[in-house]
C-alpha cells in the first residue's frame, strides 16, 4: 500500500478536481453514485456511462444520444475514440493527464498504460508470498481485466466491500491529514488537520518539503501534531499544498530543542519558538509546548512565514516584510516588530488563524487585519501579487 511521499509526492486538487473542474471558459461539476455518473458542462447536462471497471466508455446527451465514446487495451491504452470525450476522468475513472500521451494520476503516483505500470514503485511488497507483488511497479498484479487500483495504494475487484473499504479508510487517512473531512458523500468539510499515526503526519509534511528533527529533545506526537495541523492550515487557507510547497524551500528541518538557540549564549532570550534569517529551520522549544493548542499552531504559522519572507525576495531585492502594510495593532508582539520581521509574520498567523491566536498566550491586545490587509496577504501567498 504505497503512500506518497516526497516535496512534489501528492497532487491537492484530488479533492476538489473530482468535483469541479475549470477550463479557460468552462467549469464542469461532477455527480457520483458508485462513480461518476454525470456531469454539468458549463450549462449542458451529459452522463457519463462506465464499463465493468468503471471507465468512462461512452457519453450521452439528456436526450440519450451518444456523443461520445472510448474504448481501451487492457493497461489502459485508448483503442477507439469517437468523437472529443468531454471529461479527463477515462480509465477505471482516473483522470489523465492533458497532453502526457496516456499519463494517469492516481493519487499516491502515477501510471503509465502504454507500459502497463506505476511510474514509482509501492513503497511496501504488500503480499511477500504473491510472486507478483515482488515487482512493486506492477499494476493490480498484472490482472488488469478484473482488478482496478483506485488510489495507487492496492487492488479492488468490483463488488469487493471489503476491499472498498479498506480502500475509503485509507483515503480518509489522507484527506483528514490534510484537513478535510466527510460530509454527505464527499471530504468536503474543513477543520484542523487530524493524523491518524506519526507516519501520515510525516508524508503530509513531506509534501512540503518539511522533516522533523530533533535537536537535543525529542517530538511527542501531541507536538508534531499541532505544529503539522498549523502548516495544514496555512496550506489550505492559501489554497494548495503545491502553492505552499512552491514557498518554502526545497528542504525544511522542524528541529525540536529544549531551548532556543540564543539561549546559551544569554539565558535572557529563550522564545518558544524562532527562525535564523536566511535559515530553513524553524526551532521549537520546550515553553512552546506549555501553551494554549492555537497558539501552537499560530505560532507554526508564524515561523513558516518567516521562511517564506526569507526565501522569496520580490523585484531589487526587497523582501515581503519590508512592504507588508502595517498600521493596525494585530498584536503586540507584532507591534515590536523585532528586526522588522515579526509584523510580516504576525500578520500571517492572524490571516490564518485571526483572533482565536492572538487572545491567547503571548499574543496580547489585538485588532483585527482589515480588508486591505488580507487581501494583501492572500495575494502575496497565491502568488498574484508579484
Amino acid at each position: 500500500m504505497a503512500t506518497a511521499s516526497g516535496k512534489h509526492g501528492r497532487r491537492d486538487d484530488d479533492l476538489w478536481g473530482r468535483l469541479l473542474e475549470w477550463t479557460s471558459t468552462t467549469l464542469k461539476k461532477y455527480y457520483y453514485a458508485d462513480g461518476a455518473v454525470a456531469m454539468l458542462d458549463g450549462a449542458t447536462l451529459k452522463y457519463l456511462l462506465a464499463d465493468h471497471l468503471g471507465s468512462t466508455a461512452i457519453t450521452t446527451t439528456n436526450v440519450r444520444a451518444r456523443q461520445t465514446e472510448l474504448r481501451y487495451f487492457a493497461y489502459g491504452k485508448t483503442r477507439y475514440t469517437f468523437g472529443a470525450p468531454p471529461t479527463s476522468f477515462k480509465y477505471t475513472g482516473q483522470r489523465q493527464q492533458v497532453n502526457a500521451n496516456e499519463m494517469y494520476f492516481y493519487g499516491a503516483r502515477w501510471y503509465d498504460g502504454l507500459v502497463g505500470r506505476f511510474l514509482s514503485p509501492d513503497t511496501i511488497v504488500p503480499q511477500p508470498g504473491n510472486p507478483q507483488s515482488l515487482n512493486r511497479y506492477m499494476y493490480v498484479r498484472g490482472n488488469p481485466l478484473k482488478l482496478i487500483d483506485p488510489s495507487g495504494m492496492t487492488e479492488c475487484a468490483a463488488g469487493d466491500n471489503a476491499c472498498w473499504q479498506a480502500e475509503w479508510e485509507w483515503k480518509n487517512r489522507w484527506y483528514e491529514a490534510h484537513g478535510w473531512f466527510w460530509k454527505n458523500g464527499h471530504w468536503s468539510n474543513r477543520d484542523n488537520a487530524r493524523f491518524a499515526d506519526e507516519g501520515i503526519l510525516r508524508d503530509t509534511m513531506a509534501e512540503l518539503g518539511i522533516q522533523f528533527t530533533k535537536l537535543g529533545a525529542s517530538w511527542a506526537f501531541s507536538e508534531m501534531s499541532l505544529v503539522a495541523q498549523g502548516v495544514v492550515a496555512l496550506a489550505n487557507k492559501i489554497g494548495s499544498f503545491a502553492q505552499l510547497s512552491r514557498l518554502l524551500p526545497s528542504a525544511t528541518n522542524f528541529m525540536r530543542a529544549h531551548h532556543a538557540l540564543f539561549y546559551y549564549a544569554d539565558p535572557t532570550r529563550d522564545p518558544p519558538a524562532h527562525t535564523i534569517p536566511g535559515g530553513n529551520f524553524v526551532v521549537f522549544a520546550d515553553s512552546l509546548f506549555t501553551q494554549a493548542d492555537y497558539f501552537i499552531r499560530g505560532t507554526a504559522v508564524h515561523e513558516v512565514a518567516h521562511l517564506i519572507d526569507y526565501f522569496n525576495p520580490l523585484p531589487n531585492g526587497i523582501y515581503i516584510h519590508q512592504v507588508a502594510p502595517r498600521g493596525t495593532h494585530i498584536s503586540d508582539y507584532a507591534v515590536q516588530d523585532n528586526l522588522h520581521l515579526e509584523y510580516w509574520a504576525e500578520m500571517v498567523a492572524v490571516w490564518v488563524y485571526g483572533k482565536s491566536y492572538t487572545d491567547t498566550a503571548l499574543g496580547g491586545n489585538s485588532t483585527a487585519l482589515t480588508v486591505d490587509q488580507r487581501n494583501w496577504v492572500a495575494h502575496v501567498l497565491s502568488g498574484w501579487g508579484w
